[in-house]
């Protein structure tokens, strides 16, 4: 008897679970159970089969934060994918063509995350940023440098935990612009965020190369956009065209307004050196400077080094058996 009363107790406790389950479905098999497909097919890397999901499951509940991210998510993933695929069949005789589509899906990753930050506005902080920080992404992408370094400080303020990320971006871009020096603030906060990751001192490691090479001699023909030996009529032509367009007063923003002085400043530099006949003259006769002689210094100062050790050891040793002799 007391074995079938338990029999009966552990049929009830298994049955209960699964008549709550059963109850349970119907409220999952809407808009949370396509999503949670979704969300299965991301992680198998079936993208575009999630996206399909992710739509569907917008069409079923509206708005929805999370599965806009994911959707957005999706689209980026998908992108990275086509322009992977794109360079892998990369054609030098045609590469337009090549990379057509990538760019498209681009755009569309743009749209989604655009969507997703316009349409929610009940959004968390966190949640905006990292959207922020992927808009950022795909503005890379597209070579749009100036919308993805406003992008990424814009993340950044959003959210502090994605200070390595944007400032890493923020770098790139001033990289692109040879702001060497800016370049390496960013570099050096994303470092100081993230230390473990190596690519962050890399970047820095290289930032810091290039504006040392930038301090010790300045290719004024390049600053003004000229070919080397130009003439003087030509440097006056190009020296008032970026003026007018760098000038302090003409730029909307603050963050134009301050890359715009250290232009201007380089500009007139370049030119006051250019119209000085003898300068020019020099600059022309001297040429670029050369990164190979810069990187062979040190091996230059090693061997110096070693050569004049080897002399002093030979004289010593010659000296010390000559007095044995004597």
């Amino acid at each position: 008897l007391v074995g079938r009363q338990d029999g009966k107790m552990m049929i009830r406790l298994l049955l209960f679970p699964l008549l709550a389950a059963l109850l349970c479905v119907p409220h999952c098999s809407g808009s949370q159970y396509v999503r949670l497909k979704g969300d299965a097919l991301f992680k198998k890397k079936e993208y575009k089969a999630a996206i399909r999901k992710y739509e569907e499951s917008l069409e079923k509940e509206g708005d929805n934060t999370r599965t806009y991210y994911m959707l957005s998510l999706s689209h980026f993933q998908l992108a990275q994918l086509n322009y992977m695929q794109a360079l892998s069949h990369f054609d030098l005789d045609n590469p337009k063509e090549c990379l057509k589509e990538a760019p498209c899906k681009d755009t569309e990753a743009l749209e989604d995350v655009e969507s997703a930050i316009n349409r929610v506005s009940e959004m968390s902080g966190r949640v905006e940023g990292e959207l922020l920080l992927l808009k950022a992404k795909i503005f890379m992408k597209l070579k749009q440098y100036k919308d993805a370094l406003v992008t990424a400080k814009a993340a950044k303020k959003m959210n502090s935990r994605l200070t390595a990320e944007a400032s890493s971006i923020a770098g790139d871009c001033y990289m692109d612009w040879e702001e060497y020096e800016y370049a390496v603030n960013e570099y050096k906060a994303a470092h100081e965020a993230d230390s473990g990751n190596r690519i962050y001192s890399d970047k820095l490691h290289r930032a810091e190369m290039e504006l040392r090479k930038a301090k010790k001699k300045k290719d004024y023909y390049k600053v003004l956009g000229l070919r080397r030996g130009a003439s003087l009529q030509e440097i006056k032509k190009a020296y008032r065209t970026l003026a007018v367009k760098y000038h302090p007063d003409k730029q909307v923003n603050e963050h134009d307004r301050t890359r715009a002085v250290k232009k201007f400043r380089d500009i007139a530099e370049a030119y006051e050196i250019l119209k000085d006949p003898e300068k020019k003259r020099r600059i022309d006769q001297e040429g670029p400077a050369s990164d190979e002689s810069e990187e062979l210094q040190p091996f230059t100062l090693y061997l110096f080094f070693f050569v004049s050790a080897g002399v002093l050891f030979l004289l010593s040793t010659i000296v010390c058996n000559s007095r044995m002799k004597t």
